[in-house]
């Protein structure tokens, strides 16, 4: 664990000095690699030399910091915004129409919203954050030095709770892309027992050889989480056992939500995806597959494969698509048999062929899906872009 610690060098508050930098410092170092910016530049250089999975910014009301959580989202990294009493309302109201309503307007709130864990020191604090309702992730850890209640030590415990916490509840935004395409590599090889499987193997060391590191554990626990989150842990696990990768003991914490994670912004559907029905509200797209059972008579694999791409193309829309529904279409598409004439009319009928020529590009970038196996060519083109970008967007908010 790596914690980069940004504390503004002219930013005032009566429960930070350099006594409460030094305590803070030395009881995070018990558990990670931890280090303090005191200004953007000193961040930077710091930030490239620690590689930090958090930035943990202790400010309110600071242009600086609002930056150094722009660099922080543009890199991928986990934000924990402290506000130390400045958002409680008596210092709001402090200035508040010439000051701070225009720094509100500008970033604060903005800042509050998308910071990955908002930390407060007081009960009363807390509580006004959570009313307000900016950002669900809230927690409260009192200031050691000014708590007679608190020792440096358990406020030290309850920041590696709460840094574990932020870690887990971000596995798909902290994930590197060798995690990324550790975790298609174990997918592909739960989907080819005797092909992919083998071939992606030669390509990954046998952990019953070499030891694994605590950095090779805490890149699969962030895979498992996230497989979890998508729908596809079984997968994985049957993907990691083909590879000889053993993975940590975590799966009993996942499966019965011992591991403690902060409520995602927004829920992923992990239910199968709808074969029988379109869930799209279009009374157009409904009446095109009435005619088609009608005039081409197609298979019960045939409209299936059209409900999945219709209802996959919702579930993209409504920002709730997950990798298991993206998995269940591979598995359909590359290992069902179908007429690929029958369901490229069909495609065009429902006016969806350029969207499934974008996914089948998708399932061929993660899954190798073979164009042998693709009813028609992939689509490489600005859209499909868009959807990258929009599936990496889901993942991480």
């Amino acid at each position: 664990m790596r914690i980069l610690h940004y504390i503004p060098e002219h930013f005032q508050s009566i429960d930070i000095n350099d006594e409460y930098m030094s305590m803070l410092k030395a009881h995070v170092a018990r558990f990670a690699d931890n280090d303090i910016a005191v200004n953007y530049s000193d961040f930077t250089q710091k930030a490239e030399q620690l590689k930090p999975e958090i930035i943990h910014i202790h400010a309110c009301w600071n242009l600086s910091a609002y930056r150094v959580q722009q660099w922080a989202e543009k890199h991928h990294k986990a934000v924990v915004l402290s506000l130390h009493n400045h958002m409680q309302s008596w210092h709001v109201s402090h200035h508040l129409l010439f000051h701070k309503l225009p720094l509100l307007i500008i970033y604060q709130r903005k800042a509050i919203k998308n910071a990955d864990a908002v930390l407060s020191s007081t009960e009363t604090e807390m509580k006004r954050m959570v009313k307000i309702g900016w950002n669900v992730r809230n927690a409260m850890i009192r200031n050691a030095l000014m708590s007679g209640s608190l020792t440096p030590e358990r406020m030290g415990t309850q920041l590696q709770a709460l840094y574990q916490k932020v870690i887990d509840s971000n596995s798909f935004k902290l994930m590197t892309r060798e995690d990324r395409e550790l975790e298609n590599k174990m997918l592909q090889a739960s989907f080819h027992q005797h092909t992919a499987g083998e071939a992606v193997a030669q390509q990954q060391p046998n952990n019953d050889e070499l030891p694994m590191t605590a950095e090779d554990m805490d890149r699969l626990r962030r895979i498992m989480i996230h497989s979890n989150n998508e729908g596809i842990l079984s997968e994985i696990e049957a993907g990691a056992a083909r590879l000889h990768i053993q993975l940590p003991d975590v799966k009993n914490g996942i499966s019965e939500q011992t591991i403690d994670l902060f409520p995602p912004r927004l829920p992923k559907s992990v239910k199968p995806i709808e074969r029988q029905k379109t869930i799209m509200k279009s009374r157009r797209k409904k009446t095109a597959m009435t005619h088609i059972m009608i005039d081409e008579k197609p298979t019960e694999t045939e409209r299936q494969i059209c409900f999945m791409l219709l209802n996959v193309k919702q579930e993209l829309r409504l920002k709730t698509l997950s990798r298991r529904h993206l998995t269940e279409l591979y598995r359909a598409i590359r290992f069902t048999e179908y007429d690929e004439d029958m369901i490229l009319r069909m495609f065009k009928q429902l006016g969806i062929r350029k969207f499934a020529a974008r996914m089948l590009q998708i399932m061929k970038e993660t899954y190798l899906l073979d164009e042998g196996f693709m009813p028609i060519s992939p689509l490489n083109d600005k859209k499909t872009e868009a959807i990258r970008k929009q599936l990496s967007t889901i993942n991480t908010q």
